[in-house]
């Protein structure tokens, strides 16, 4: 379910990709099945920030830019400045 505020027409795939702006989505950790879909919609960086095992690389030749910082996002714990600086 979306959030409050947000239109249903925004979701771009039932796995959950969410368009935010022309230029950002916010989704799920991207299968490999799934970057053909990115690739569509033209997005140049994946930004997983998921703790755990690292997200799947893009089959897809040339592949599109990834940046993995695993790090937890709450008004507790602010994302560490070290994480952001290497954006």
């Amino acid at each position: 379910m979306p959030a409050m505020g947000y239109r249903l027409n925004r979701w771009i795939h039932p796995d959950g990709l969410f368009k935010i702006t022309d230029n950002l989505y916010i989704g799920t950790t991207p299968k490999s099945r799934d970057y053909v879909l990115l690739h569509q919609l033209e997005v140049k960086l994946v930004l997983n920030m998921r703790i755990g095992l690292p997200p799947v690389r893009d089959p897809i030749a040339p592949p599109m830019k990834s940046l993995w910082l695993p790090t937890v996002d709450s008004p507790l714990f602010p994302i560490p400045m070290q994480a952001l600086m290497r954006v």
